[in-house]
């Protein structure tokens, strides 16, 4: 299946943070190219996802860290702000995430 990291159900709703540089690149791989959010950014090299800087900015201990990345009920990883295409809100600072176990 696609998008799967890991499966670390002792983990489940806890934030992500991939081990290594190895592990980020497959996550990457599995969210982050195909999402939105990191579109433009891949094409300009401006305006990323704020959700992957975050990860990469803040410990994943901090109050900071994104809380869209996070293990599933099931103890995979996920990001719970991805799509495909953008999101239509009626109001642009909506953004509402489920999580779903995978």
């Amino acid at each position: 299946m696609m998008h799967e990291v890991l499966y670390m159900p002792t983990m489940a709703r806890k934030p992500f943070q991939p081990s290594n540089g190895t592990e980020g690149m497959i996550f990457y791989a599995g969210w982050c190219e195909s999402c939105w959010r990191d579109r433009e950014y891949q094409e300009t090299q401006e305006n990323g996802c704020p959700i992957l800087a975050g990860t990469m900015l803040h410990d994943v201990d901090s109050e900071e860290y994104p809380k869209e990345w996070v293990h599933a009920d099931n103890g995979r990883a996920v990001c719970l702000g991805y799509a495909v295409e953008k999101p239509e809100f009626d109001d642009p600072d909506q953004m509402v995430f489920e999580l779903e176990a995978t």
